[in-house]
Protein backbone atom coordinates (compact mmCIF):
# COMPACT_ATOMS: atom_id res chain seq x y z
CA UNK A 1 0.00 0.00 0.00
CA UNK A 2 0.95 3.62 -0.52
CA UNK A 3 0.45 6.16 2.21
CA UNK A 4 0.23 9.90 2.10
CA UNK A 5 0.19 12.74 4.56
CA UNK A 6 -1.83 15.76 3.53
CA UNK A 7 -2.30 19.28 4.78
CA UNK A 8 -4.22 22.35 3.74
CA UNK A 9 -4.81 25.76 5.22
CA UNK A 10 -6.32 29.16 4.58
CA UNK A 11 -5.88 32.49 6.34
CA UNK A 12 -9.61 33.40 6.20
CA UNK A 13 -8.74 37.10 5.72
CA UNK A 14 -10.09 39.14 2.84
CA UNK A 15 -7.52 37.56 0.49
CA UNK A 16 -8.44 34.07 1.65
CA UNK A 17 -4.99 32.94 0.60
CA UNK A 18 -4.47 29.25 1.15
CA UNK A 19 -2.38 26.28 0.21
CA UNK A 20 -2.12 22.53 0.31
CA UNK A 21 0.57 19.87 0.24
CA UNK A 22 1.04 16.14 0.34
CA UNK A 23 3.82 13.64 0.90
CA UNK A 24 3.33 10.30 -0.90
CA UNK A 25 5.19 7.31 0.53
CA UNK A 26 5.80 3.71 -0.53
CA UNK A 27 7.90 1.28 1.52
CA UNK A 28 9.11 4.07 3.82
CA UNK A 29 10.45 6.07 0.86
CA UNK A 30 9.09 9.44 -0.25
CA UNK A 31 7.79 8.98 -3.79
CA UNK A 32 6.42 12.47 -4.39
CA UNK A 33 5.89 15.77 -2.60
CA UNK A 34 3.72 18.53 -3.98
CA UNK A 35 2.37 21.87 -2.79
CA UNK A 36 0.47 24.77 -4.28
CA UNK A 37 -0.96 28.10 -3.14
CA UNK A 38 -4.29 29.69 -4.08
CA UNK A 39 -6.26 32.88 -3.58
CA UNK A 40 -9.96 33.13 -2.76
CA UNK A 41 -10.22 29.68 -1.22
CA UNK A 42 -11.15 27.98 2.05
CA UNK A 43 -9.42 25.62 4.43
CA UNK A 44 -11.73 22.74 3.50
CA UNK A 45 -11.08 23.24 -0.22
CA UNK A 46 -7.35 23.13 0.41
CA UNK A 47 -7.61 19.96 2.53
CA UNK A 48 -9.67 18.25 -0.20
CA UNK A 49 -7.29 19.43 -2.93
CA UNK A 50 -4.34 17.85 -1.14
CA UNK A 51 -6.12 14.50 -1.07
CA UNK A 52 -7.20 14.68 -4.72
CA UNK A 53 -3.68 15.54 -5.88
CA UNK A 54 -2.17 12.72 -3.82
CA UNK A 55 -4.56 10.26 -5.43
CA UNK A 56 -3.55 11.51 -8.90
CA UNK A 57 0.06 10.51 -8.19
CA UNK A 58 -0.88 7.08 -6.82
CA UNK A 59 -0.65 4.21 -9.36
CA UNK A 60 -3.84 2.59 -10.65
CA UNK A 61 -5.27 -0.26 -8.59
CA UNK A 62 -3.16 0.62 -5.55
CA UNK A 63 -4.38 0.97 -1.99
CA UNK A 64 -3.81 4.43 -0.56
CA UNK A 65 -3.83 5.24 3.15
CA UNK A 66 -4.52 8.94 3.62
CA UNK A 67 -3.33 10.48 6.87
CA UNK A 68 -5.15 13.76 7.40
CA UNK A 69 -5.93 16.10 10.26
CA UNK A 70 -9.17 17.09 8.50
CA UNK A 71 -12.22 15.38 9.94
CA UNK A 72 -14.22 17.32 7.35
CA UNK A 73 -12.49 15.45 4.52
CA UNK A 74 -13.15 12.09 6.10
CA UNK A 75 -16.82 13.02 6.52
CA UNK A 76 -17.46 14.33 2.99
CA UNK A 77 -15.69 11.48 1.17
CA UNK A 78 -18.18 8.89 2.40
CA UNK A 79 -19.94 8.70 -0.99
CA UNK A 80 -23.04 10.67 -0.01
CA UNK A 81 -23.94 13.70 -2.15
CA UNK A 82 -22.91 17.08 -0.71
CA UNK A 83 -23.73 20.62 -1.81
CA UNK A 84 -20.74 22.44 -0.36
CA UNK A 85 -17.51 21.83 -2.31
CA UNK A 86 -19.44 19.49 -4.62
CA UNK A 87 -16.97 20.14 -7.45
CA UNK A 88 -14.03 18.86 -5.42
CA UNK A 89 -15.97 15.97 -3.93
CA UNK A 90 -16.91 14.95 -7.47
CA UNK A 91 -13.22 15.11 -8.49
CA UNK A 92 -12.32 12.99 -5.47
CA UNK A 93 -14.96 10.37 -6.36
CA UNK A 94 -13.71 10.24 -9.97
CA UNK A 95 -10.03 9.95 -9.04
CA UNK A 96 -10.52 7.37 -6.29
CA UNK A 97 -12.20 4.98 -8.73
CA UNK A 98 -8.76 4.23 -10.23
CA UNK A 99 -7.58 2.86 -6.92
CA UNK A 100 -8.26 -0.48 -5.30
CA UNK A 101 -9.00 1.15 -1.94
CA UNK A 102 -8.71 4.45 -0.13
CA UNK A 103 -8.40 4.29 3.64
CA UNK A 104 -8.58 7.40 5.80
CA UNK A 105 -6.64 7.77 9.01
CA UNK A 106 -7.31 10.84 11.14
CA UNK A 107 -4.25 12.28 12.86
CA UNK A 108 -4.07 15.33 15.11
CA UNK A 109 -2.27 18.23 13.44
CA UNK A 110 1.01 19.65 14.73
CA UNK A 111 1.73 16.62 16.92
CA UNK A 112 5.20 15.75 15.72
CA UNK A 113 4.44 13.05 13.14
CA UNK A 114 7.37 13.30 10.72
CA UNK A 115 5.48 13.34 7.42
CA UNK A 116 2.64 15.42 8.82
CA UNK A 117 5.18 18.07 9.77
CA UNK A 118 6.77 17.88 6.31
CA UNK A 119 3.37 18.31 4.62
CA UNK A 120 2.61 21.23 6.94
CA UNK A 121 5.91 22.93 6.09
CA UNK A 122 5.45 22.39 2.35
CA UNK A 123 1.94 23.83 2.57
CA UNK A 124 3.06 26.83 4.60
CA UNK A 125 5.91 27.52 2.17
CA UNK A 126 3.40 27.51 -0.72
CA UNK A 127 1.14 29.82 1.32
CA UNK A 128 4.02 32.24 1.93
CA UNK A 129 4.85 32.19 -1.78
CA UNK A 130 1.30 33.01 -2.90
CA UNK A 131 1.18 35.80 -0.31
CA UNK A 132 4.52 37.22 -1.47
CA UNK A 133 3.48 37.08 -5.13
CA UNK A 134 0.30 39.03 -4.33
CA UNK A 135 1.69 41.47 -1.73
CA UNK A 136 -0.43 39.95 1.03
CA UNK A 137 0.69 40.42 4.61
CA UNK A 138 0.74 37.12 6.44
CA UNK A 139 -1.42 37.33 9.57
CA UNK A 140 0.47 36.85 12.83
CA UNK A 141 -1.78 33.95 13.82
CA UNK A 142 -0.64 32.04 10.71
CA UNK A 143 2.99 32.59 11.69
CA UNK A 144 2.31 31.31 15.23
CA UNK A 145 0.78 28.05 14.04
CA UNK A 146 3.67 27.18 11.72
Amino acid sequence: AYSCWTDGSCDNNSSKAGSFAFVLIKDDKVIKTFSKGFLATTNNRMELSAIIEAIKYTPDNATLIINTDSQYCIYVTDGKPREKNADLISKYNKERQRLKDVIFNWVPGHCGFKYNEIADKLSFDAYKMICDENNITIPKRMLRTH
